[in-house]
């Protein structure tokens, strides 16, 4: 009978196994019996002789990639034959060809997935198991995403997988790492009032700017009166203003914001306005305007 291995052991292509056994007969000596070892798929593999105690060893690498019945036959002098037979699969583990974090580079809104791709052997479905890492803390979310709760700007971050057939576990592998990217500020909708010459031009922001790292947003201004770059002075009032004695009836003004979370500038946005006619004054204060009076 078989000693080792034991049935149903995986091994890898190519890895030496042993097998040895015992065998004993009433009639024929031991040394003298007629004794196979053979696979269902291979065919014969050896034809050893047991010494005096009966004891006798086999060792191969060459079994092809599947599961095999290794029958161990004993025939002695008189004809007769006995049979043992063991199981051993032979089956290379699954093992990683590929392995990136997706997106690259990644913000601080950005859930985070592993992009893997194997290869096994024998063609089985391949399993995976993840482990992520943040800054050395390692953070095991069983699966191939990483929720961007998890991180913030400036984190370095890697993954490590471990691919598995459901018979054989392969190599861990890690990923190269990647470090979240600040985020720009949103744009801003600035807005322009009032649209009467001899009043002050003033350029507000109706809504501000947004920053995924919650960092403080400041804000640049730029003008351009009739399509030219304005550089004149301009004054403050709530974010930005024109003098009145600046702007003249029919000009096109445009005023564009670009915000900075002082790290980089987010996109700018501009609002544009015509500039209309002084109305006329009631300079008497008799309820009539000036071209009245």
């Amino acid at each position: 009978e078989f000693k080792t291995p034991e049935t149903d052991m995986w091994y890898s292509p190519n890895e030496s196994i042993t097998f040895t056994a015992e065998v004993s007969d009433f009639e024929t000596p031991q040394e003298s019996l007629e004794i196979t070892i053979s696979s269902d798929k291979d065919g014969i593999l050896s034809s050893p002789i047991a010494d005096s105690d009966g004891n006798l060893s086999f060792s191969t690498s060459s079994l092809s990639i599947e599961s095999h019945s290794i029958t161990l036959e004993v025939k002695d002098d008189f004809g007769a034959i006995c049979t043992d037979s063991v199981t051993v699969h032979i089956g290379g583990a699954p093992s990683i060809t590929n392995l990136a974090i997706s997106p690259n580079p990644a913000y601080t809104n950005d859930e985070l997935q592993a992009q893997v791709s194997s290869y096994d052997p024998e063609g089985d479905v391949v399993e995976y198991s993840y482990t992520w890492n943040i800054d050395g803390n390692e953070i095991n979310t069983e699966n191939n995403t990483l929720p961007s709760t998890f991180t913030e700007r400036d984190n370095v971050i890697f993954v490590t997988v471990t691919p598995t057939d459901g018979q054989q576990t392969g190599e861990s592998v890690s990923s190269n790492a990647i470090t979240i990217q600040n985020s720009a500020p949103t744009a801003p909708v600035p807005s322009l009032t009032p649209s009467s010459a001899g009043v002050p031009l003033y350029c507000t922001i109706s809504t501000q700017s947004t920053d995924a790292d919650n960092d403080q947003v400041s804000y640049a201004f730029a003008w351009t009166v009739n399509g030219a770059a304005y550089s004149g002075q301009t004054t403050t009032y709530t974010n930005d203003t024109i003098p009145a004695e600046i702007t003249q009836a029919g000009e096109n003004w445009i005023c564009t914001v670009t915000p900075n979370d002082s790290i980089e500038d987010g996109p700018s946005q501009s609002v544009s306005i015509v500039v209309a006619e002084e109305p006329p004054q009631d300079s008497d204060g008799d309820g009539f305007y000036a071209a009245e009076d």
